[in-house]
């Protein structure tokens, strides 16, 4: 289970829609080769992500259900997990700033698939608040 979060300078709003921006992806985070959004309505989207190691891709889709500018909820829909769920939450602090916070907790299905993207994906994720913070400043300041 991974259980990060930070404090930004950026509202909710711009926070939400950084993590929402799934078609951006693939631009700065090195492990994730494509990112693709297959369904989008106001509170869901459905979208895929293949991750790249050692030469192997493996691509997994979430539905997202979406809280705007306050969470976003992931379930596994397909992939090489047997279980994969999190949530994205956006707090507000102060005029302009909030709490980013990521709880994810996944578990792949097939051990060969474990060993060559569990700790990739487990270390991915840990880092994940930190690439979005500044995805966030790359993007704002």
């Amino acid at each position: 289970m991974v259980n990060r979060s930070a404090l930004v300078p950026y509202s909710p709003r711009l926070a939400f829609e950084t993590v929402d921006d799934i078609e951006a992806y693939s631009e700065f985070l090195p492990w994730c080769s494509e990112s693709r959004v297959l369904d989008r309505t106001d509170s869901e989207v459905i979208a895929t992500l293949v991750l790249s190691a050692s030469g192997i891709d493996q691509a997994f889709t979430t539905q997202n259900r979406l809280t705007r500018y306050q969470n976003i909820e992931l379930s596994l829909l397909d992939g090489p997990f047997s279980q994969l769920h999190g949530q994205w939450s956006f707090e507000p602090l102060g005029q302009d700033g909030c709490k980013m916070e990521l709880v994810l907790s996944f578990e792949f299905s097939n051990p060969i698939v474990d060993r060559t993207f569990g700790r990739l994906f487990g270390g991915a994720a840990d880092r994940l608040v930190s690439a979005f913070t500044a995805r966030l400043d790359e993007l704002h300041d």
